[in-house]
């Protein structure tokens, strides 16, 4: 397959991905840690819709649209996690996680937090911080349910001046679907609904993807 002549065309979808989102979170995340270097890979097709409930000067303008989130994660210790986010909308995401639960429980709770970096190297993106209960819940050897509410750090326009900054609300609800597990290795599919509920913005995103576990 010859790629030279799609490229111009990637670059058209690319560039009118990366202009439509302005929050973004870690995908498909549930309530337990992967263990000591054990690592996951994850893959997200985002679709979103926003509004701004105000209309000043500054305020966000209403972005309905696509992103890709491509996010990395590996297991310091058992009950630790770090990882990283590249988002298709010019965000770029570190993360941790520490499991509060048993490996083995079905119910499973973990605390972590989150941050974007890219605003330090790019005005396209605002600056946010996520702290989060993770929760989750193996129905069976195949599926697991999730829900993880947010505080989120978030600016209240597009002025980022730290006097402009305000705490707003996220939740994550999802499930994932295990497609193949082998020696230590799986493969899963995952649906996830995100709501996120600012004084002066609001955005409801849908997202679809794959979770490799085991690298």
């Amino acid at each position: 397959m010859q790629l030279k002549p799609i490229i111009p065309y990637l670059i058209i979808v690319f560039v009118s991905i990366i202009h439509t989102s302005c929050i973004s979170t870690a995908n498909f995340e549930t309530g337990k840690t992967l263990g000591r270097d054990n690592s996951k890979v994850s893959i997200a097709l985002n679709y979103q819709t926003s509004e701004p409930k105000t209309s000043s000067n500054g305020i966000y303008d209403p972005n309905d649209g696509g992103s890709v989130n491509i996010g990395y994660t590996y297991g310091l210790i058992d009950r630790l996690d770090i990882g990283i986010v590249a988002c298709t909308n010019a965000n770029f995401i570190l993360k941790t996680k520490f499991m509060l639960t048993k490996p083995m429980d079905k119910f499973a709770f973990s605390v972590g937090a989150s941050t974007n970096i890219f605003t330090y190297i790019s005005f396209t993106s605002l600056y946010h911080s996520n702290l989060t209960l993770f929760t989750s819940y193996d129905i069976n050897d195949v599926v697991t349910i999730y829900a993880n509410p947010h505080l989120v750090y978030f600016p209240k326009n597009t002025n980022l001046n730290k006097e402009n900054y305000e705490f707003a609300a996220c939740v994550n609800f999802g499930a994932l679907f295990q497609l193949f597990h082998k020696n230590n290795r799986s493969l899963s599919i995952g649906i996830e609904y995100t709501n996120f509920a600012a004084m002066v913005y609001k955005q409801q995103t849908i997202s679809f993807g794959l979770v490799y576990t085991g690298l």
